[in-house]
């Protein structure tokens, strides 16, 4: 599962999004807004071209299926 991580607006700064998830992105009022398939969305604090640049980017990847991904390699349990 693909992993990237965005500043957006709101009460939460930054959200770890899952690319596979994604159905669409638009130009809103308060910037670009993703949407996904579960029907929630998220406004983006990027320019429209710099979401395209990171959605084009090498997403992060888990280190195992659906666990641990935000953790850098130190915390990790052994």
């Amino acid at each position: 599962m693909p992993f990237i991580e965005l500043a957006t607006q709101g009460e939460s700064k930054n959200a770890i999004v899952n690319t596979d998830h994604i159905s669409f992105v638009t130009e809103g009022v308060y910037g670009p807004c993703m949407h996904f398939i579960s029907g929630e969305h998220i406004v983006c604090v990027a320019e429209l071209d710099e979401l395209t640049a990171l959605l084009g980017s090498k997403p992060l990847t888990g280190h195992q299926p659906n666990e641990t991904f935000m953790l850098s390699d130190q915390e990790l349990p052994s």
